[in-house]
């Protein structure tokens, strides 16, 4: 993610924020030609590691947190925001309706099962797949709506995968 962005926003400075240092290393090693680029090991269920921002992207991490740690998030992000700034989360989701997404749980399983992914990867896969805490793209946008965002909007939906975006205002 933080790759497709500098395409479009080469001058801006960015901070790449994990929990896993790991993580942080494989950016650091992708990015380390480039002095526009920080890291931090984070926990940003806790707070944020700047002051003011433009934009605060995440993108397949948030479907890991409790519905209240979500909404603790969302304020945090909201209050870090400068007004105008824009909050973008790429992330896994599930349905209102239970039996929608039982059927596309089922596809997308089908999927990663006859993807190229070895046996030894998919149950690792299916090990992560027990920390998911998914909340529907609705309750999201009611959740930013709660945190201080007038008119989050989801711009694009594909299967469990969707994009969020709001708008300090």
């Amino acid at each position: 993610m933080s790759f497709f962005l500098y395409q479009y926003f080469k001058q801006s400075n960015f901070v790449v924020v994990d929990i896993a240092e790991a993580m942080l290393e494989v950016a650091k090693q992708r990015f380390n030609s480039l002095d526009n680029f920080s890291y931090k090991t984070f926990d940003y269920t806790d707070d944020l590691p700047f002051e003011s921002v433009s934009m605060f992207v995440s993108a397949l991490s948030i479907h890991h947190l409790s519905d209240d740690v979500k909404q603790k998030l969302f304020k945090n992000i909201f209050d870090k925001l400068s007004v105008g700034g824009y909050f973008v989360n790429c992330d896994q989701f599930n349905f209102e309706d239970p039996e929608i997404s039982k059927v596309i749980d089922d596809k997308w399983l089908s999927y990663i099962k006859n993807s190229d992914l070895s046996d030894s990867e998919y149950l690792k896969w299916q090990d992560r797949r027990k920390f998911d805490k998914e909340c529907s793209v609705e309750q999201e946008l009611m959740m930013l709506k709660k945190a201080g965002f007038k008119n989050p909007a989801c711009i694009f939906s594909e299967g469990k995968f969707s994009v969020v975006v709001a708008q300090k205002q």
